[in-house]
């Protein structure tokens, strides 16, 4: 880095070569008739000789020392200790030069830090703890504090800061921290996580393995490169229920919490769907607060057939399809797989919506991890926003950062973020290269009324092509193709 260290240290070493030989030249021939002159350029070359060893040696031992032989970044407390242990060795040699008798005054010193160090023993005591401290745990992390998930946000000599779920600060003493039980998060590694699940012992484990790590592994916060384990807690025996324990990995701490709270909420949806829920919550049931007369507009709608009117004492078509058919419900943002026991039948949307993917989208899914369908049944946001960032970068630099956070503070649409930081980009072509990468992919929605089949994926699993997810949750009626023979002729 010539513009940060090179040309200072060598204009700095040109300064200090010039005020020896203007000390030389002054001592030599006594300008002005006294040694004077030569004195003070003695006392500016000796300190800026003091300043070029602190320059030069301070960056040794950070570059060589610390980023080479130690292989982590030092922390400023680090880089300050390191100048001024430094200064004090420069400061002493350069009195030592001018012939000053460095024994009272280094006995002076001890007194002195004994003095400073028994007043100041916390002060110290967290100075301490945060030289081994911060080596542990870097701005961005996560840390247990009293149960609690904090994210550090500043690091300093005395103290560390962080963030509370709920957006409030605590500054903690490194000392407390370094005295404690500390259990680090680190942001740019994988989280595990676990959830427990009560099923009826009479389910078979493997059928259980299968669902539970289908369920987990459609979240977009998963590390699906880290194994998914569901195991039985312990032997059911006699009991009614089985108790199993499913751990995982999750991308960034920061969503564990949330994602093991709607893993267990999705997993109500899909045991209900596969019969494996209690018998008064089994499969074909609508919701209590969905009325008939919803059900059978949308599969009147469906089958384009006229609904039957007065008292008519016939079977409508439509009521021969809701008298054959099976509901399932289906949470937001789930991708909708139909149960093995339904293969060969066909689907209509009674309520809610469903998103329809394009299979260029999905394709991308699979290649980038960080960019699959979150909790919206859409990219999920902060995925979405790294990717507009990282797009950005590439047009106006580091500033891109700032640019989306602050566009996106409000709480914006992804459109609207990316319509507002392409404002940034001058070379109209630029710009378009831009919203062509980072604008998130429209979707084709469908409501209630909607008739779909579903085939089988590679993975053998019963699926809509391309592929369906709800929005914010989705109410089917799943039917067999002869009841749609009856139905419409």
């Amino acid at each position: 880095m010539p513009s940060r260290f090179v040309l200072p240290t060598l204009l700095l070493a040109a300064i200090a070569a010039l005020l020896w030989l203007s000390y030389g030249f002054a001592a030599s021939y006594e300008m002005f008739g006294s040694n004077a002159l030569a004195t003070v350029f003695r006392i500016a070359a000796v300190t800026a000789s003091a300043a070029l060893f602190i320059l030069v040696g301070a960056y040794v031992v950070v570059r060589v020392g610390f980023a080479w032989l130690m292989r982590y970044e030092p922390t400023q407390l680090q880089r300050g200790l390191v100048v001024a242990l430094l200064g004090f060795i420069a400061a002493g040699a350069a009195l030592a030069s001018f012939g000053v008798d460095l024994g009272p005054i280094l006995t002076a010193s001890a007194l002195l830090s004994a003095i400073v160090g028994l007043s100041a023993q916390p002060l110290l005591g967290s100075l301490m703890s945060g030289l081994s401290l911060h080596r542990m745990i870097r701005i961005g992390d996560g840390v247990m504090l009293d149960g609690e998930q904090v994210r550090i946000t500043s690091l300093n000599w005395r103290s560390v800061s962080a963030a509370r779920p709920d957006g409030s600060a605590v500054i903690v003493p490194n000392a407390r921290l370094a005295d404690s039980t500390l259990e680090v998060l680190p942001h740019d590694r994988s989280t595990r996580a676990e959830v427990i699940v009560d099923l009826p012992a009479d389910a078979p484990p493997h059928r259980v393995r299968k669902l539970v790590a289908g369920i987990i592994e459609d979240f977009a916060e998963v590390d699906t490169s880290q194994p998914i384990s569901v195991l039985p807690q312990k032997s059911p025996g006699s009991g009614a229920l089985a108790s199993y324990r499913a751990q995982f990995w999750v991308s960034r701490y920061a969503a564990r919490p949330d994602l093991e709270g709607r893993v267990l909420r999705r997993c109500w949806y899909a045991f209900r769907r596969e019969g494996l829920a209690p018998p008064a919550d089994a499969p074909g049931q609508a919701p209590a607060d969905l009325g008939p007369e919803i059900v059978l507009s949308a599969v009147c709608a469906a089958l384009r057939t006229p609904r039957a009117r007065g008292n008519d004492a016939a079977q409508s078509p439509a009521d021969a399809v809701i008298a054959a058919g099976e509901q399932l419900l289906y949470d937001r943002g789930e991708r909708i797989v139909l149960p093995e026991r339904l293969a060969g039948r066909f689907c209509i949307l009674i309520d809610g919506q469903l998103s329809h993917i394009a299979a260029a989208d999905e394709r991308l899914l699979g290649e980038h991890s960080q960019a699959r369908p979150g909790e919206d049944g859409e990219w999920g946001r902060a995925a979405w926003l790294a990717r507009i960032e990282r797009a950005l970068a590439k047009h106006v630099g580091p500033y891109a950062a700032t640019l989306v956070a602050r566009a996106s503070a409000g709480g914006a649409g992804l459109a609207a973020v990316c319509s507002a930081v392409a404002a940034e980009v001058d070379d109209p072509q630029q710009r378009e290269d831009f919203l062509r990468e980072a604008s998130p992919p429209a979707q084709d929605t469908r409501g209630p009324g909607f008739l779909f089949r579903c085939e089988r994926d590679p993975a053998q699993r019963l699926v809509p092509q391309p592929p369906l997810r709800a929005v914010d949750y989705a109410l089917l009626l799943v039917a067999s193709e002869s009841a749609l023979t009856i139905a419409v002729p």
